[in-house]
């Protein structure tokens, strides 16, 4: 099993969104805007299901997953390989 630091497990359009996010919590819509992103669709399946589905972000409303407040944030594998990229 690769580790979280393994940058072949993360595609170019997961970096993006995981740069984009940083230390901060976003809305769907905010993460939409700092990518340049107009069409929902297209970016829920290339960008936020993806992250979401490796374990890359976590919803701060986990029970609530269609919540109007619902932010996502980095999850603790995003975090430690963030670290790892940027000391390198």
């Amino acid at each position: 099993m690769r580790e979280a630091g393994d940058t072949d497990q993360v595609s170019d359009q997961v970096k993006m969104l995981l740069e984009a996010i940083g230390n901060s919590e976003l809305s769907g819509s905010e993460l939409m805007n700092a990518l340049g992103f107009s069409h929902r669709p297209t970016f829920r399946a290339n960008y936020l299901n993806p992250a979401m589905e490796s374990g890359w972000l976590d919803r701060t409303q986990p029970g609530s997953p269609r919540s109007p407040t619902q932010r996502y944030r980095l999850s603790e594998k995003a975090r430690i390989w963030l670290q790892t990229r940027n000391e390198a």
